[in-house]
């Protein structure tokens, strides 16, 4: 991976080696010297307790290391608490590691046990205790002499895994000073929401979220692949968003984004990163609870485990009336892929039952979030291992569920919302952020079908948190609401706003994208500033770093997790 970005960003492969040697050199040599001292000691207590420490801190290393070459984003020690409380999840994972890759693995882990648990010798002498303490010492001083310190913009990447997992500034909180500044200036538009009549459409509103469908993968929208035609051709005679944004790196975040009107998630002042749908847990406001007051049945739908982060127990928390993943009945005796999940066309056709269950008895807001495409990117049938064909196959399986709703007549009076939840967990590559770019890490497809035959390109910078307003407005004969208007169905009646999308690669930064420009900002309580700007003024970019301080301290103060 680290390979791959040295290549795309210095036009060189192997130059990146001596990066990764300087960081890594001052981590392995604690480790080695630690497991020296549990070589010598004679207390067997002492020396395990010593190896097992060694044995943790390799094993963290390794798999640090997995975790970059699958997701490209670094291993946060909190991801243990989230990934591990679904130890089945992750073993259905590990299992779409080549062989070659789980016979390395496997051997890492049997030769840190034996290395852990051998009877200490006793036999290393303080002399030889001191030699290699010197030795070690040495290498670490003058390793940095050797092998200068990165200096790349993905130093992310470089640093080892525990200077990696340093408190970063999304720990500090703002002073009294801040928020009583940031809150009085929002305090007229909390207290006093601008309101408008909506269209007062009751029809059924259907959300694909097609898992880590991106710009690249869409002739349509960046013409760097041409994997997914089907849904390009559907897109181009519907009402497509050419700049259209997610919240975040991960599906948690596009969810929290769309349910609940937030362009990003960051909370405050902890000392470990978020829990999951950390500050969305018992909101009065969210989407689906809304739409239920105007009348509507909701449901959300997956192959996935919903077990994982928590995400079926949020959902109901939320207002969903029916909630369903991977263990609905009718899945039973059907192949199984990562989270649990079954093939993309299996979901469909029971989201087209379930539709055909709910009938007319009540207008219906159906959020369905496919698996299939989930990185490492396995086809559900054939098992070949290619992105490419993944994608194809996804594309070939919504349309044909597209169709089908066509079929049956659902766009007379019905909407379908088709988006990504967030970009696909791979290399950035320098051509697509050159094309798209300071928003490529956070640029997704994303169109709406309706009855009325659009064939429009919408130009303008949308988010995943706009989409809330969007359907309120549609559905209600009056809404409120705070901040500029947003409607992505009557874009001639929006307001331009600037939208933010929290990196994964890096956890206390946040992009910030508007009409006049971009920039990117580095969350630090009172010191938060931006790191590099293009085109936004002094005052825009005064203005974004208190609009980033009022959502942080107020979604802190409105919600919290159970």
């Amino acid at each position: 991976v680290l390979q791959e970005l040295a290549l795309a960003n210095l036009n060189c492969r192997w130059c990146i080696v001596t990066k990764v040697i300087n960081a890594d050199i001052p981590l392995l040599c604690v480790l080695a010297w630690l497991f020296i001292i549990g070589l010598m000691t004679a207390n067997r207590i002492y020396s395990i307790t010593l190896r097992v420490l060694v044995m943790m801190g390799v094993l963290f290393y390794v798999a640090d290391v997995a975790v970059m070459s699958q997701f490209v984003v670094r291993l946060a020690i909190s991801d243990f608490f989230t990934y591990l409380a679904q130890p089945l999840v992750i073993w259905r994972h590990l299992s779409t590691f080549s062989p070659l890759q789980l016979c390395i693995a496997t051997m890492i882990l049997l030769a840190s046990v034996v290395l852990a648990a051998h009877e200490p010798s006793g036999i290393i002498s303080r002399r030889a205790l001191g030699g290699w303490t010197v030795s070690l010492v040495g290498l670490a001083l003058i390793n940095p002499l050797v092998f200068p310190a990165p200096t790349l913009v993905h130093d992310w990447a470089i640093r080892n895994v525990f200077m990696a997992n340093q408190p970063t500034g999304v720990h500090r909180d703002y002073g009294r000073d801040t928020r009583e500044r940031v809150m009085k200036a929002h305090l007229a538009d909390t207290e006093h929401p601008k309101c408008r009549m909506g269209r007062n459409r009751k029809g059924n509103i259907v959300i694909l979220v097609v898992e880590s469908w991106s710009a690249y993968h869409s002739a349509y929208w960046s013409g760097l692949n041409d994997w997914t035609p089907k849904l390009d051709e559907i897109a181009h005679k519907s009402l497509s968003f050419m700049q259209f944004h997610s919240g975040g790196p991960n599906t948690m975040e596009g969810l929290m984004a769309l349910f609940t009107g937030r362009d990003f998630a960051l909370p405050l002042a902890k000392s470990y990163p978020a829990a999951p749908f950390e500050t969305a847990w018992g909101l009065s406001s969210s989407l689906p609870r809304i739409l239920k007051s105007e009348g509507y049945h909701t449901a959300f739908l997956t192959s996935g485990n919903l077990a994982f982060t928590r995400t079926g127990e949020w959902l109901e928390d939320i207002g969903f009336d029916h909630v369903e993943g991977h263990e609905y009945i009718g899945y039973k005796g059907i192949a199984r892929h990562h989270f649990e999940s079954v093939a993309d066309d299996v979901l469909y056709n029971r989201v087209l039952e379930y539709i055909g269950e709910v009938g007319s008895e009540s207008a219906l807001f159906l959020v369905v979030e496919t698996v299939s495409s989930h990185h490492p990117f396995v086809h559900p049938y054939t098992k070949e291992r290619s992105e490419e064909a993944v994608f194809r196959y996804i594309d070939d399986a919504a349309a044909d569920f597209i169709g089908e709703l066509e079929s049956r007549r659902f766009f007379q009076g019905g909407i379908l919302v088709v988006l990504s939840d967030h970009r696909a967990m791979t290399i950035l590559p320098q051509v697509e952020s050159r094309l798209l770019g300071r928003g490529a890490a956070s640029h997704i497809p994303a169109f709406i079908v309706s009855g009325e035959a659009r064939g429009q390109q919408v130009d303008r910078i949308f988010h995943q948190a706009d989409l809330m307003q969007t359907l309120l407005a549609h559905v209600s004969d009056k809404y409120c609401f705070t901040g500029p208007a947003r409607d992505m169905l009557a874009v001639e009646d929006t307001e331009p706003r600037c939208v933010f999308h929290a990196r994964g690669d890096r956890r206390d930064h946040l992009d910030v994208l508007c009409s006049e420009g971009s920039g990117t900002v580095k969350v630090a309580g009172d010191e938060s500033r931006f790191v590099n700007s293009e085109n936004l003024s002094p005052e825009t970019q005064r203005l974004m770093l208190d609009k980033i301080a009022w959502q942080r301290i107020n979604a802190q103060e409105a919600a919290g997790s159970p």
